[in-house]
């Protein structure tokens, strides 16, 4: 294709079973601004009317490209289909059960062009399933530079966002042979991104918001807790670790560690009520063998429950952990038991500057050191 002729954004799509919301997901992508597009939609075996949607759609917009898998081969397979056959000089990909507000594609290009950007972020917006804003703008902090890199940047460093929001340059993608893993389903994105930001020398933020993720019922029942969810959110920051470390981050890759801990710590703390000790004793091993000895796993912000159930991993407690895990179910409050000085100090035995783990111990008469 004459480079000329090329559009100057592809937006891609994965369609799997969403004719709830692909209509309007389409048309907040077919209304926008900047006119220079192709829609590449990839139908990864949907068993709805997706399919018989997104061709009623073709036929009132030639920007519109239907890719079909013969069965439903997973969310990164989808995605890389539509990365195969882009043809735009950048790319962002978009869920579809979500929205683009009408500027927002030409806002990304023209930042791209003007900075000659590999990457461009800018903002994002919750949204309920019927369409209403949830809360604020999210994403880019006011005081960030407008041009930097991961290397620069202590906010990319958080690797900000998963891959929605983010406008990729294609030649970037090609050079670097950037795909998605077909391998798992939690966080593929968010190794993509790591990935991304680690090769590129120019990345640019823009605040205003260029994508609404739209909260559903469904997506609320994927988010509940499962122990196979723990082990591959466990992969995914092992992944994600592993990529910022060999790029040479390791400050960013301790932060992810540190910054994740309410993750972790939360999803375990939900976990089913059938816990089964063989299977977390697994799964805590796991944990422990990412964190390097002498390394604190947590940020001052953390709750101090987090903290001790940290430390118990930490230390190989296994049993106590999973004993904590049925003790908060109960619903015993951390701060309540009899033994909260003993655990604040079991927690400053691998974290002697936590602050508020030492004046807990010393309020309930523990020692603080």
């Amino acid at each position: 294709m004459n480079p000329e002729a090329r559009p100057r954004i592809s937006v891609l799509i994965p369609v799997f079973n969403a004719e709830s919301t692909l209509e309007e997901c389409l048309g907040s992508v077919m209304g926008q601004s900047l006119e220079s597009l192709e829609i590449v939609c990839v139908d990864d075996g949907s068993n709805d009317r997706s399919l018989e949607v997104l061709h009623g759609f073709q036929k009132a917009d030639a920007r519109i490209r239907i890719v079909t898998h013969a069965r439903n081969q997973g969310e990164g397979a989808a995605r890389n289909t539509g990365l195969d056959r882009a043809r735009g000089h950048y790319v962002f990909h978009l869920d579809a059960d979500d929205l683009l507000p009408p500027t927002a594609l030409e806002r990304l290009w023209r930042t791209a062009v003007d900075h000659n950007s590999q990457l461009v972020k800018g903002g994002f917006s919750m949204i309920s399933e019927t369409g209403e804003t949830l809360g604020g703008k999210l994403g880019i902090p006011p005081d960030v530079s407008i041009n930097t890199s991961l290397a620069e940047s202590d906010f990319l460093k958080r690797i900000p966002g998963s891959h929605c929001s983010y406008l990729y340059q294609r030649t970037f993608l090609e050079e670097h042979g950037l795909r998605y893993r077909t391998d798992m389903s939690i966080g593929l994105d968010l190794v993509m991104l790591a990935g991304a930001l680690t090769l590129a020398s120019r990345v640019s933020l823009i605040p205003e918001v260029v994508y609404c993720y739209r909260q559903t019922s469904e997506s609320a029942t994927r988010g509940q807790t499962s122990l196979s969810m723990v082990r591959e959110d466990l992969q995914t920051k092992g992944l994600v670790h592993d990529t910022l470390a060999h790029a040479g981050f390791e400050d960013a890759a301790r932060d992810v560690l540190r910054r994740w801990d309410w993750h972790i710590s939360a999803f375990w703390m939900s976990l089913p009520e059938d816990l089964d000790p063989a299977e977390l004793k697994k799964v805590f091993q796991r944990w422990r063998s990412m964190i390097p000895g002498g390394f604190v796993p947590w940020t001052p912000s953390s709750p101090l429950k987090h903290r001790y159930f940290l430390t118990l991993i930490l230390q190989r407690r296994h049993p106590e952990a999973i004993a904590f895990l049925e003790e908060l179910r109960s619903g015993i409050p951390f701060e309540r038991h009899e033994q909260v000085a003993q655990r604040c100090a079991d927690v400053l035995a691998l974290a002697p500057e936590d602050a508020e783990a030492a004046l807990f111990a010393e309020s309930q008469g523990g020692c603080a050191g």
